[in-house]
């Protein structure tokens, strides 16, 4: 074996993270990825650039042997970089197990803490049910994956759809309606605490969307089983919880569904009234994430235990076309709750950045015939969120992160392969995790 060597050069500074590999070649190289000023590098970029490295280092087969970190540790923990280290090493070779290569650097991990593994581990649980086809992950496939997580720690509860029409969850129930796939709502509760207040986090649970009526092109279509990545993100953060045995009470909610069409499927112009009471005018059946989302907030709201709500939805093409894979969009009617999260999500790299919600924006979505239409165009990712906005009681502090850019990537990029990437787990652990 050959060493190798992979240097990450920090232009003015000191600093490197340098990495010894072998490999089989009986070439000798030493790669270096520049990363810019050491004051002006984010976990965000570091993350970015650790996983340009593992590419390269997949495509060899490489065997990393150690890390040198010198004075890039001042600024990032090794945890953080090895955590980064592997969570780029996911491969989801279920079906082909022969045909993805990664790096091996197993022995690495007696440098991570077993909070950082259990985080890494939820991960890449989240990227697997993403990755899972939508004729695997299905909404009932999802609950009983959602039922294998509880423990003494995690109470896991799943409605079938007669109980979510008893509670009145009708808009949920309209968008699967047209599906031969029967829907699910799954309520997580994890108490380890001495508080009576609990946060609640909810997950946009589509296993796959066709559009509805409304149907989408093939090449949009296809990839549509990362719908549900809001739910597995969900699953993700609940399964660390009840590991980690944090001192946090937390709430999770799921509706699982799956949007399709046959002569049951709701139609533009239908008029459905929500858990909250209000009517909606239905304009398009593939913006449907919005009305799952609606009676789940108003759900949650109406529980007096719930002090702070966050959702997480692959929501609008519109955010992702704003924002690309770099950052979620944040949308709130609490500042200082996004502001708290937003340092959390800055530790992990997982940017998220505020987009606005405008009074005027407002009366696009007045309906002539109903309290509120559905949608009503561009800018449609604010739109969306000041719909949701009309379902949260009481004006608890409420955040949307649209993680429609972030969630799933479609092709890979300079940095990124392929694929889900387990968007939001690591921050809302980061901001959850006790003083």
């Amino acid at each position: 074996m050959t060493n190798w060597h992979l240097k990450f050069s920090l232009k003015r500074t000191f600093g490197e993270l340098k990495i010894d590999i072998k490999s089989d070649s009986l070439k000798l190289l030493e790669l270096e990825i520049g990363l810019g000023e050491l004051e002006k590098l984010t976990h965000n970029r570091l993350r970015r650039v650790i996983h340009k490295a593992l590419q390269f280092l997949r495509s060899q087969k490489a065997i990393i042997e150690s890390i040198d970190l010198k004075t890039i540790k001042n600024k990032f923990s090794t945890d953080f970089i090895i955590t980064s280290l592997f969570e780029a090493n996911y491969v989801f070779n279920k079906y082909s197990p022969n045909k993805f290569p990664v790096a091996d650097f197993s022995h690495l991990k007696t440098n991570l803490n077993t909070e950082k593994q259990i985080i890494l581990n939820s991960i890449n649980f989240c990227k697997d049910l993403i990755n899972e086809p939508a004729n695997i992950m299905t909404p009932l496939a999802l609950a009983e994956a959602a039922q294998k997580l509880s423990n003494k720690n995690l109470q896991v509860k799943v409605l079938n759809s007669a109980e979510c029409q008893d509670l009145g969850l009708n808009t949920f129930l309209a968008v699967s309606q047209g599906a031969a796939a029967k829907p699910y709502l799954i309520e997580f509760t994890y108490n380890n605490s001495s508080s009576d207040e609990y946060i609640g986090l909810i997950g946009k649970g589509l296993t796959y969307d066709t559009g509805g009526l409304s149907l989408k092109p093939n090449k949009y279509m296809y990839g549509m089983k990362s719908d549900m990545s809001g739910a597995a993100v969900i699953m993700g953060i609940f399964k660390a919880l009840s590991e980690l045995n944090w001192s946090v009470s937390a709430k999770g909610l799921i509706l699982a569904c799956e949007n399709s069409f046959d002569a049951n499927s709701f139609r533009p112009g239908d008029i459905i009234k929500t858990l909250s009471g209000k009517t909606v005018e239905i304009v398009d059946t593939d913006a449907e994430g919005r009305l799952v989302l609606a009676d789940a907030l108003t759900y949650f709201s109406q529980q007096k235990e719930i002090n702070k709500i966050i959702d997480y939805a692959t929501l609008t093409g519109s955010c992702a076309a704003t924002l690309g894979d770099k950052a979620a969009g944040a949308f709130t009617n609490n500042n200082s709750f996004l502001k708290e999260f937003g340092l959390a999500s800055a530790l992990t790299g997982e940017e998220i950045w505020q987009l606005p919600m405008f009074e005027e924006y407002k009366t696009d979505l007045e309906s002539s015939c109903a309290d509120l239409l559905q949608c009503a165009g561009l800018p449609d990712a604010s739109l969306a969120a000041l719909f949701l906005q009309e379902f949260i009681m009481d004006k608890k502090p409420w955040l949307h992160l649209d993680i429609a850019g972030v969630a799933y990537l479609d092709e890979k990029d300079d940095y990124y392969e392929m694929g889900p990437t387990g968007w939001g787990i690591w921050s809302t652990l980061q901001y959850l995790k006790p003083n």
